[in-house]
C-alpha cells in the first residue's frame, strides 16, 4: 500500500501543511458497545525506525468515545499512516494498552476516511485452568492477553526455542542470528508491508479463567497469557508462567470454542514476619 507524500520543504525554508484529516466510523465488536471501550488512532509502530529516526517525529495518541450505535468520528487527524484500535480499559494501571482488532489506514489531507472495526470474523472462546501454586491469586484483567495473527515472513515466527539448546553458547549464538534477521526483515519494504497486515485480539477474561475474543476473522494465531506476579507495580512486573500456542480459526460465523487450555505456574513467596504491616510491604 503506498504511502501519502509529507508535507512539502519549498526552497525559501518555509513549511507548508497540509489540511487535518478526519476519521468516521463504526464499531461492530461483540453484542454492542461495552462501557469499557474507546477508539484508539495512532502512528504506525516501525521496529527499528523508518530509516531516518527511531520514533516518529511526532506523538500521536487519539481517544474518542463511540456512541451507544458504535458510531464514533476524530476530528483534526494529521495526514499519513495510521493505525485504529479498539481499545480495552480493564484497569486504570499504566503498562502495555490493550489495543484490539487494529488495522491500518491512510489519513489523506482534508478527506473523511471510513472504517469499520469488527463486523466479521467468529467470536472465539476458552478458559485457562492454572496448574501448580498461586493459583487462586491470578487477577486476569490485570496483564494483556492476546492472540496475534500469524503473518508469512515474520521472525517471529521461527523464535529461538531456549530449551531445545545443550549449552549457553549455542543459545546466544540462535538468539543473536534471530536478532539479525529480525532486523534485516523489519527495516525491509516486505517487513513495513507486514507492519501493516498485523493483527492482534484481546482476550476479555472472567475471573474465572474464562476468555473469548469477538469477531475474529478465519487464519493462524499465536495465543499468547501472561499472568504476573500480584502485588507489584506496572513497570516490576514477573511472570507466574506462560502459556504459547498456535490456533487456527477455521472459516464460519458460529462461536469457535478452544476447550480447556492449561498453564502451569509458580508458587510467590510470601514476605515473612510477624508484623501484618510488614508482612503487606508497608512496614
Amino acid at each position: 500500500m503506498p504511502r501519502s507524500k509529507p508535507p512539502t520543504r519549498p526552497r525559501t525554508g518555509k513549511i507548508v501543511l497540509q489540511p487535518w484529516g478526519r476519521v468516521k466510523g463504526v464499531l461492530r465488536v461483540g453484542a454492542g458497545v461495552e462501557a469499557n471501550q474507546t477508539i484508539a488512532l495512532h502512528n504506525v509502530f516501525w521496529r527499528y525506525g523508518d530509516g531516518a529516526r527511531q520514533f516518529p517525529a511526532l506523538g500521536l495518541y487519539l481517544n474518542t468515545r463511540p456512541d451507544a450505535g458504535g458510531n464514533f468520528v476524530i476530528e483534526q487527524v494529521p495526514p499519513g499512516e495510521r493505525k485504529i484500535y479498539l481499545q480495552y480499559h480493564f484497569n486504570d494501571e499504566p503498562g502495555t494498552m490493550p489495543l484490539s482488532h487494529g488495522f491500518h489506514i491512510i489519513v489523506k489531507p482534508g478527506e473523511t476516511t471510513e472504517v469499520i472495526i469488527g463486523s466479521t470474523g467468529r467470536s472465539v472462546s476458552g478458559r485457562i485452568r492454572l496448574t501448580g501454586g498461586g493459583t487462586n491469586e491470578v487477577d486476569w484483567k490485570r496483564d494483556v492477553h492476546s492472540l496475534t495473527l500469524k503473518l508469512p515472513g515474520d521472525p517471529d515466527n521461527d523464535r529461538p526455542d531456549t530449551k531445545q539448546f545443550s549449552s549457553e553458547a549455542d543459545r546466544r549464538k540462535a538468539w543473536e542470528d534471530y536478532a539479525r534477521r529480525s532486523k534485516e526483515f523489519w527495516t525491509s519494504a516486505a517487513g513495513h508491508d507486514c507492519e501493516r497486515g498485523q493483527r492482534a485480539y484481546i482476550l476479555v477474561f472472567s475471573d474465572d479463567g474464562s476468555f473469548r475474543a469477538d469477531n475474529v476473522p478465519p487464519g493462524t494465531y499465536r495465543l499468547s497469557v501472561n499472568p504476573t506476579e500480584p502485588g507489584r507495580g506496572p513497570w516490576d512486573r514477573k511472570s507466574l508462567g506462560k502459556l504459547t500456542k498456535e490456533i487456527v480459526v477455521p472459516e464460519g460465523t458460529g462461536p469457535f470454542d478452544l476447550g480447556t487450555l492449561e498453564l502451569a505456574i509458580r508458587s510467590v513467596k510470601k514476605p515473612t514476619g510477624s508484623d501484618p504491616d510488614r508482612a503487606r510491604g508497608r512496614g
